[in-house]
């Protein structure tokens, strides 16, 4: 993220998984730097925050609140303060639409049309 690529080191990361996590490697940084290289970070700057853990602090605090809502891996949902399970698209949209009836004046506006020219 501090390069600018989050979403495409987030992709290379979920896409590759069965070949950098614990199941498979003790080592997964052989597997994790090469991504880095082939989503188009810096590799100095790669190299440096990996090695400083300049983002540890951060990531710990996101493990934290993860832990203290009972988050046990990756993805978790919550609509509002409800974590959603397997529910896929459908159920999250009953979800959010339940909650959106329940609390009429919560919900977002809607955006007006464009005006006619």
């Amino acid at each position: 993220a501090d390069q600018g690529k989050f979403w495409e080191m987030h992709d290379a990361l979920f896409a590759n998984q069965d070949r950098w996590n614990a199941q498979v490697t003790s080592n997964p940084r052989k597997v994790i730097d090469p991504l880095a290289a082939s989503v188009g970070v810096d590799a100095q700057k790669y190299a440096t925050c990996m090695t400083s853990q300049a983002n540890l602090a951060r990531i710990q605090a996101g493990m934290k609140a993860g832990n203290e809502r009972g988050v046990g891996g990756t993805p978790t949902i919550f609509v509002g303060n409800q974590q959603v399970s397997r529910v896929g698209y459908d159920g999250i949209k009953k979800l959010v639409d339940s909650i959106i009836a329940a609390n009429p004046k919560a919900a977002a506006p809607a955006m007006a049309p464009p005006a006619a020219k």
